[in-house]
């Protein structure tokens, strides 16, 4: 597998515009019927979040960061922010013979705090081999998580080297994972399914591969999250949270753009889907860039320590989310 066949299609992926209904060729889709329980559930804040941890010997500072900042990350989610928090985790290292411990493990979402503590505690940094990992395998284990329907979904990709097969040298698989495992083809279903990958990149080390960064920003392309650089595991549990607010917010907003046209066509059954599409865009347009600079406030300290490789344009992914899906 070439880079150019890895990363190929994530340029080509068709380009969402910022431009109005009205002014588009195309005739108008006709908008989807909104069911009112979808919009409430998505009004309460309802989180899925799984840690995706590379557990093989350069990640100690990492997993130790998780497992000294899980209180604090579950009290803010949990409490501060008043959402109801599922978390999850797969752990994973590399495929034999590059490793002979284990290739994943996968523990189940769970809400209590001593769960996840204990999940966490099982985690150490050992083994890895060849530099790339079995990142294709996790993303696949997370991937058939028991993710809730109505949940914000976001998994936290913490590693600091590429999966199998992109090409770089000493490759242990260089034709990709030994499972036939596409990381690619995973994080399209992943996003086909709502769940949004936050993928956080180790410096100096993820920098020392040839195409590592440009797979993190493919993780964030195809789910339409973030690829963040870190420097130090100190700013890892702010990146966690600002990320998983983040997207809740939006979960919101997006509600709340439902709930609008919810509203106008109950006001005016005859209205043309152009018009509630004209107006639907406008406000996503306003709001989203009120989110956007409240999201940016939230997470002031966290842009000071961290490198963005990757941030959307909120008024864009919104407008994505809220486009009718073809039957």
């Amino acid at each position: 597998m070439s880079i150019f066949s890895v990363f190929g299609s994530v340029s080509s992926k068709k380009k969402t515009t910022d431009v109005p209904p009205s002014q588009a060729e195309a005739v108008p889709t006709p908008l989807p019927k909104v069911d009112p329980k979808s919009i409430q559930e998505k009004m309460e804040k309802t989180l899925d979040l799984t840690f995706i941890m590379d557990c093989t010997g350069s990640m100690g500072s990492y997993i130790d960061a998780a497992k000294s900042n899980i209180t604090a990350i579950v009290k803010r989610l949990s409490e501060q922010e008043n959402a109801d928090v599922r978390f999850g985790l797969v752990a994973y290292r590399d495929h034999p013979p590059q490793d002979a411990t284990f290739i994943t493990k996968t523990f189940p979402f769970t809400t209590t705090l001593s769960a996840i503590q204990q999940h966490l505690g099982t985690l150490d940094a050992a083994g890895g081999g060849d530099g790339p990992e079995a990142v294709a395998a996790a993303l696949k284990s997370a991937l058939d998580m028991n993710w809730r329907e109505e949940a914000t979904k976001i998994c936290i990709l913490i590693a600091d080297a590429p999966p199998h097969g992109l090409g770089e040298d000493g490759d242990g698989f260089p034709n990709g994972s030994p499972d036939g495992v596409d990381p690619l083809q995973v994080l399209d279903q992943m996003g086909a399914k709502g769940i949004c990958v936050y993928a956080v990149g180790c410096e100096p080390a993820l920098g020392s591969y040839k195409y590592a960064r440009e797979f993190m920003i493919a993780c964030a392309e195809r789910t339409e999250g973030q690829a963040v650089s870190l420097a130090s595991a100190a700013s890892l549990a702010e990146v966690i949270m600002g990320g998983a607010i983040e997207e809740m917010d939006l979960e919101k907003l997006m509600a709340e753009v439902e709930q609008d046209v919810v509203k106008l066509q109950a006001a005016e059954p005859t209205i043309s889907e152009e018009v509630i599409q004209r107006h639907v865009y406008e406000n996503m347009k306003s709001r989203g860039q009120k989110n956007s600079a409240a999201a940016h406030k939230k997470n002031y300290n966290r842009t000071i320590v961290t490198t963005m490789y990757r941030r959307p344009n909120h008024c864009q992914k919104l407008a994505r989310r809220c486009q009718p899906q073809p039957h």
